[in-house]
């Protein structure tokens, strides 16, 4: 019995194009090849250049097995605190919500209580002082001011 390229692929677990490339190189012999350009390949010689991989079988674990050797009170313990830790998140969401809204309401009272600014509201004063500009005075030419 001989594998095709594909076949042969599938049996070693490798893709068709590195079993090509192996037989274009020398490495892997055919026992025949076809006038279609397919091959025939020996599954000895196969296996000897891509050994065959090995399935585990199913009932056979290479993990850590599922008991953890935990005992029930390291177990209880370890509930108390994921109970804990639940709690204190829920404690948080909670006070963070609320400073939310807060924050929020505290926004909406600055807007509303702006006033713009009315200029007939200032002291004569100020509005004087508004309307001029400031007298601007000679500069000696070491930048100080001439009296």
């Amino acid at each position: 019995m001989y594998f095709t390229l594909n076949q042969a692929a599938k049996e070693c677990g490798k893709s068709a194009g590195t079993l090509s490339k192996a037989v274009k190189s020398g490495k892997l012999s055919v026992a025949e090849k076809n006038e279609d350009g397919s091959f025939k390949i020996d599954p000895s010689e196969l296996f000897r250049v891509f050994p065959k991989q090995q399935e585990t079988p199913i009932n056979e674990q290479l993990a850590t097995s599922k008991e953890t050797g935990a005992t029930p009170r390291e177990i209880e313990f370890l509930q108390q605190m994921n109970s804990q830790q639940a709690e204190t998140i829920a404690d948080l969401r909670k006070r963070l919500d609320e400073e939310r809204d807060e924050r929020q309401k505290l926004s909406i009272m600055m807007i509303e209580y702006q006033k713009p600014i009315n200029r007939n509201s200032l002291n004569p004063v100020q509005t004087e002082d508004l309307k001029t500009e400031p007298k601007k005075g000679k500069r000696k030419w070491w930048g100080g001011k001439i009296k």
